[in-house]
């Protein structure tokens, strides 16, 4: 049997128009994401282009069916499109853009014509369907709308509509990698993991110096970090331990997760004269503090470039997406930290220091005229989850942050002036 006949069927002998305004929790209540619970058709949320993740969720009656309907034109979400009676009503338009999908047996397939074929899932013991999907949304779509319906011998038509669920998309750019010629970790011998490092020998044999001291090697920090003599698996920085832990560049200090299954990578080159570290379409740890259902959205990249020779740093910083409101469902993103620090004494690698913690204005620094540290002064700028110091070094948001490059200028007394 098809969705269509059932339609056509019911809208035969049904009494007048009574649009499907509210989903009713234990018999065909719909939310998407977590939100809607008990909401009007056509119940509105932010969508997003690109890969994008959906979790639909049904309580029921346990033994009923459910079908799930999208509408993928502007506009196709209109309470009391099809009216069955009783107040029940189907509130995406059936015309252009209609599609019934197959439920979790296949995902979402290719957006098409109505009366596709469909299966059902059934409603567990405990009352509850779920379901969750990962949609790639193209760019041209400006709305894409769900709606459900529960089959069973309770209902006075022999099903029951859930409320409808419309999503406005916005286009999500995708990343671009900063430093072209960079290339995955894991190609020579590097791990992708959470919270984890990597140990790097450099090609310049002579090595690369870093406030007065020559480093051979550098440990490449999953959290958008380098540092030297031991490496780093700290999510969580703060402005004392940039200044008095490790000596570090930190383009992008932050707890985020590369990883090939998920979304990321680590990419790095080096060619004897310039050493490139790229942390590139990373996203933040768990979904708590930075929502990753939504693709891109929640995508960061940073590049740090070292020129042996002269010493100079580059840190490039490309999309840093915090997930703030509306583009995301948190309020409280990550602490970040950019810049660099010598860390604890240099000469040993171990004994701690007392470097000034002091956070340093890197957008007026960079964008108003050069600063220049003390000898031995670290030059950061620490961004809090609390928003007193918010992120603006690039433009944070849904695609297309303005990417701007600090460039740190080793002046051979163990200082560095900002450009």
């Amino acid at each position: 049997m098809r969705m269509t006949a059932i339609i056509v069927a019911c809208a035969l002998i049904v009494t007048p128009a009574f649009a499907q305004t509210t989903g009713v929790p234990g018999t065909n209540d719909l939310t998407v994401n977590g939100n809607g619970s008990g909401a009007t058709s056509c119940f509105v949320q932010t969508g997003f282009s690109g890969p994008t993740q959906y979790d639909f969720a049904i309580t029921g009656i346990p033994g009923d069916f459910v079908v799930m309907a999208t509408n993928v034109t502007a506009g196709g979400c209109v309470p009391g499109a099809l009216p069955f009676g009783l107040g029940n009503s189907l509130d995406l338009s059936p015309g252009l853009g209609f599609a019934i999908w197959y439920g979790s047996i296949l995902g979402l397939p290719a957006f098409g014509p109505p009366g596709l074929p469909f299966a059902t899932d059934v409603i567990n013991s405990n009352g509850d369907w779920a379901l969750t999907i990962t949609a790639d949304i193209p760019p041209a779509l400006s709305e894409i709308s769900w709606q459900g319906a529960v089959i069973g011998p309770s209902h006075a038509v022999g099903f029951m509509m859930t409320q409808a669920h419309q999503f406005n998309i916005i286009t999500v750019a995708p990343p671009t990698q900063i430093c072209a010629n960079a290339s995955s970790i894991t190609l020579i011998g590097g791990t992708l993991s959470d919270d984890g490092f990597f140990a790097y020998t450099f090609m310049n044999a002579t090595g690369f110096p870093f406030y007065g001291t020559l480093h051979t090697n550098v440990y490449v920090n999953m959290n958008g970090n380098l540092t030297f003599c031991t490496g780093d698996s700290d999510f969580s920085p703060t402005e004392l331990e940039m200044a008095d832990d490790q000596p570090r560049i930190a383009p992008l200090w932050t707890d985020v997760t590369p990883s090939a299954a998920t979304q990321g990578d680590v990419l790095l080159y080096d060619d004897g004269t310039t050493f490139q570290a790229e942390w590139f379409d990373v996203r933040h740890f768990g979904t708590t503090l930075c929502d990753q259902s939504n693709g891109w959205q929640d995508s960061n990249n940073a590049c740090a470039t070292l020129d042996y020779a002269s010493g100079l740093i580059m840190l490039d910083i490309g999309d840093v997406r915090r997930c703030l409101p509306p583009f995301g469902g948190d309020t409280t993103p990550e602490d970040l930290i950019v810049g660099i620090s010598p860390g604890f004494t240099e000469a040993t690698c171990g004994t701690p220091g007392t470097n000034n913690t002091a956070t340093v204005d890197l957008a007026t620094g960079f964008v108003v005229n050069s600063y220049t540290g003390a000898s031995g002064d670290p030059i950061f700028e620490f961004f809090d989850t609390a928003l007193t110091n918010p992120f603006d070094l690039s433009v944070p948001g849904i695609g297309g942050g303005s990417q701007i490059t600090l460039s740190f200028v080793d002046n051979g007394s163990g200082d560095y002036t900002l450009f």
